[in-house]
């Protein structure tokens, strides 16, 4: 199968087929950075409604003044302020050490990250995943629609989604007889292709008036809670769908992937891919 229109660039990684749980990191969190050609993440401040910073830290916001949620997708870094590589597996949870949780708007956002994995990140920050009923109030906004920008029905582009859809999928663009296996989905190269994952932030319409950001799209976040309904109990829930998704488990901040199981004493079992990354909460002090 062959798909026109596609142009890989990798810029600051290499696309060379290396182990996908290989464990790089970036020089400086600022080396991977809003692309020069996106418009300015600071267009979109004047939408938020409070920033009382003296009760959430500063990169989160205040919500019904009752939660306190990143208002980007998170990437990691270690205690030297070095950000792991966001096109790689992070460490598997005995090894994360204390790579933690870290969110900025310009900065690609850790994909290919299992909800163990976020958990961790986020306790090291000292923070923690959000729930899921957290997530969706934040994600709504105040008026409570199903997409964030306030409307009950999706704009095109104005989050990231509904991208490379059927043939053109990015995994098999890599893999034309894929199996979706564990390992063709932590392919690094796939969140490396122009007009797919993007720095966060980057999508300025895609936001509410609470001032987070690519709660639709980008990639689907992992959250605290695990599916209590007969079907599927006891698996992992990750809402908000990626760039990748076409709505196929329901819209916006409907969107909610509960088809992966948690193995939460078998790690290497719980999913991760290209598509899932997470952002926290935390208690306003």
């Amino acid at each position: 199968m062959v798909i026109v229109g596609i142009v890989v660039s990798c810029a600051k990684m290499s696309c060379a087929k290396t182990d996908p749980v290989e464990t790089k990191s970036s020089s400086s969190v600022e080396q991977v950075v809003l692309s020069a050609s996106a418009e300015p993440v600071e267009h979109a401040e004047s939408m938020v409604l409070e920033r009382p910073k003296d009760q959430c830290p500063s990169s989160m916001i205040l919500v019904q003044s009752s939660f306190c949620i990143h208002r980007w997708e998170a990437h990691l870094i270690d205690d030297r302020g070095q950000m792991h590589d966001p096109y790689r597996v992070p460490p598997f949870p005995e090894q994360m050490g204390e790579w933690r949780a870290h969110a900025l708007p310009g900065v690609v956002p850790q994909g290919y990250t299992g909800r163990d994995q976020a958990e961790i990140a986020c306790k090291n920050a000292g923070f923690r995943l959000c729930r899921q009923h957290e997530w969706q109030i934040a994600c709504r906004g105040p008026q409570g629609m199903i997409f964030p920008y306030g409307t009950q029905h999706r704009i095109e582009r104005r989050c990231n989604t509904h991208k490379f859809p059927g043939p053109s999928h990015l995994v098999l663009y890599f893999y034309p007889h894929t199996t979706w296996s564990t390992s063709e989905m932590n392919d690094p190269r796939i969140n490396q292709v122009p007009d797919g994952l993007a720095p966060t932030g980057q999508y300025v319409d895609c936001t509410n008036a609470y001032g987070t950001f690519d709660m639709v799209g980008n990639l689907q976040e992992w959250v605290f809670d695990l599916v209590s309904e007969k079907e599927h109990k006891g698996n992992a829930i990750a809402l908000g769908d990626h760039y990748m998704g076409q709505g196929r488990n329901y819209e916006g901040c409907e969107a909610r992937n509960v088809a992966h199981g948690y193995y939460p004493n078998e790690p290497t079992r719980n999913q991760r891919d290209y598509s899932t990354g997470f952002r926290c909460c935390a208690d306003p002090q």
